[in-house]
Parts: C-alpha cells; structure tokens; sequence
C-alpha cells in the first residue's frame, strides 16, 4: 500500500552532498532519493539539514507546502523579486531557459549564500502559466541579408505542457528601410514548424508587419501535437489588413526544450532592405 504525507517534511536518502536550505529534486528513477537541484530541475523541496553526505537521510520541506520557507541565494537580488531555481540547490531573480518560479522574496539577498525568506507559488513552487517572455529591447537589425534569420525567440520546456494548454504569441516587426520590389516575410515558428506567417509582402518604409497566433497543444511528449490559428497584417501602421491563419493539428517532439522563434526573411540580400524586431511576447494559458 502506498504511503502518503499529511505534515510539511517527508524524509530522503541523500544521493551525494546537500547543503542546508537547497533545493533538492528525486534522482532519476526514485520515489525515495534526491539530489540538490540544478537551474534547469523540478525540485519537490529544500533540505532543512546541514551537511548531509551521500547515503544520509534528509529531511525535505516539499514545496507544495503553505507558508514561507528559507533558501539558499545564488547572488544579490531585492524585496519582491521573482526567484527562480540555480545551480547547486539555491535561488537567483534570473530563471534559466525553463523559466519557471519558486516564489518571491520576503527578504534581500547582498551577496551568495544569504540565507532569505521566500513566498512559495503553490504546487510544486512552480509558476507554470502565465507571461512567459517578454522582448524589452529591439532586435538587431536584419540588413542585407537574403536567408531567413532569427530575430527573438523563446525556449519552452516540453515537460512544463499539459494537453489543452496554449502558448499566446504575438510579434511587430518593422521594416525601417526597403529596396525596390523586395519582399520581407515575417514567420512565428515553434519547434521548426511554421504556425502562423505573414507571407512574402513588398514593403514600403516603416510598413509594420504583425502576427498573433494561439498553439493549442493536443499531445505532449515525444508525439506531441498541435494546432494553431491567429492572424497576420502586413502594411502601413493603422492601415494595414489583418488575415486569419490557421494551422491544422501537426505533429512536433515535444519531449524536450522547444523553441519558440520570430524570423525575417529578405526575397534578396540587399543593403537598402532592414528590419527590425520591436515586439514579441509569449504567454502560457492553462484552464
């Protein structure tokens, strides 16, 4: 008969060295075994021991636990600040690809090692939805470049998606400068698989080029699926027509990192065509 927790602390076995207020996740293949966690883990807790070795048991506060818990910093960082796994078990405002959260900081880390007080999220100390990415800067300009380049892109953690999910993408570009009857094609492409484009258009200077898209995804893992629909608009600014795109259910791996790009793409290399990025955000919904 399985166990079962009803307290704030279950205790491990140590697979090697843990420090006190790490964060620890299972070793592979065990129910019983942790390790402390790296930036890129789904941890289940924090050691509240010290100076455990390899083969000890551990005492672990699992973080779907209320309340607040102390952790480890990996680095200084403020009052508020969203806290996101690091390496070797502690905390840091800056996520990995994975992006996903712990909880907020009660209390200011100055230097490495603070021990600081966060606010776990809830379930697993993860923030699995929400607003994934958002570009705060321009991109570098796309200028006399005939290939399709990307111009910002954001990796999803196949194993953070549940079937019903969508990943929201919207992305501008603008075209800054063109070159006689040359062609720009702006594509949002997940996993190298076009969901939603605007197609081959010849611009005129500053003509704004904007896709929307929602990727619904239907399967997850290895066999992952899914289908999106959104528009697309390419012109000048408040004039330009919006078309509606669709993408039918399409298979993509979804059993790893996965990534999710805006491209431009030039018909010709020329030094009168540029474009640049000016917009791109990634939301994760989850019913």
């Amino acid at each position: 008969m399985a166990a079962e927790v009803v307290h704030f602390f279950k205790t491990f076995i140590a697979d090697g060295a843990i420090e006190q207020y790490r964060l620890v996740r299972l070793s592979a293949g065990s129910g019983t075994n942790v390790v402390q966690a790296g930036a890129e883990d789904e941890p289940i807790g924090i050691a509240y021991q010290d100076d455990v070795a390899l083969g000890e048991t551990v005492n672990v506060r699992l973080l779907n636990a209320p309340g607040s818990v102390k952790l480890s910093a990996a680095g200084a960082f403020a009052i508020r600040d969203r806290l996101y796994p690091a390496a070797a078990g502690q905390v840091d405002d800056t996520p990995a690809s994975a992006g996903k959260s712990i909880g907020i900081a009660l209390v200011a880390a100055t230097a490495a090692n603070d021990i600081v007080e966060c606010l776990l999220d809830g379930v697993e100390g993860s923030k699995l939805d929400g607003l994934l990415h958002a570009e705060i800067a321009n991109s570098a300009a796309l200028t006399n470049d005939g290939t399709e380049t990307v111009l910002a892109g954001k990796t999803i953690r196949g194993a953070d998606l549940q079937i019903g999910d969508i990943l929201r993408v919207k992305a501008v570009v603008v075209a800054t400068a063109t070159n006689a009857a040359d062609t720009l094609d702006v594509t949002v492409r997940l996993g190298g698989t076009d969901i939603v484009a605007t197609g081959a258009v010849d611009p005129a200077n500053d003509d704004v080029f904007q896709v929307e898209s929602d990727i619904v995804i239907r399967a997850v893992g290895a066999g992952g699926a899914v289908q999106g629909y959104g528009k697309s608009a390419a012109g000048a600014g408040g004039t330009a027509t919006f078309r509606a795109r669709n993408l039918t259910n399409t298979a993509i791996n979804l059993a790893g990192d996965v990534e999710l790009d805006v491209t431009g793409d030039w018909s010709v290399a020329n030094a009168g065509n540029s474009c640049r990025l000016e917009g791109f955000t990634v939301e994760h919904l989850r019913q």
